[in-house]
């Protein structure tokens, strides 16, 4: 099953609909920073460049439920910009010790796995997605998604 089946049946359906609405409606109004807890869609409406990203998830903690916030975000993007490629950049945490920046360096990687996953599992061809990593003054795991 896939999970937004599952995810609508949950009780938090109506604040996360809620939440993606009134993000897709500013999205469409403004440009405004992406950042946000966990995963929320950047404003879609005057096309975010490069610089902005349209989307930032946010691995702050064990299970960040993403997906769903993903999903109406790449649908809308692919409405405003029917061939769009969205670029993705792994960020991990900074650390000036060898050792725990591979640790950092580990956690991303595994958690943009799952987002790229989540991508397979939308049925976004992997022609469109180009994936990068960097190291930045995080406070945890991030995920952004650019639109090219």
């Amino acid at each position: 099953m896939p999970f937004w089946r599952k995810f609508k049946s949950s009780n938090g359906w109506k604040m996360m609909k809620n939440t993606i609405v009134f993000g897709i409606l500013a999205a469409l109004l403004s440009v405004a920073p992406a950042y946000a807890e966990d995963a929320m869609p950047h404003p879609l409406g005057a096309v975010p460049t490069a610089e902005v990203p349209l989307m930032v998830i946010r691995f702050n903690h064990q299970h960040v439920a993403y997906e769903r916030a993903l999903y109406d975000t790449m649908v809308k993007a692919l409405q405003v910009r029917p061939a769009a490629k969205f670029d993705i950049v792994s960020v991990s945490k900074r650390s000036s010790d060898a050792v725990d920046q591979q640790r950092y360096n580990d956690i991303a990687a595994a958690n943009t796995a799952k987002v790229m996953a989540t991508f397979h599992e939308i049925g976004m061809p992997l022609s469109r997605l180009n994936v990068t990593t960097k190291n930045d003054a995080v406070p945890s795991s991030e995920v952004r998604i650019y639109v090219r």
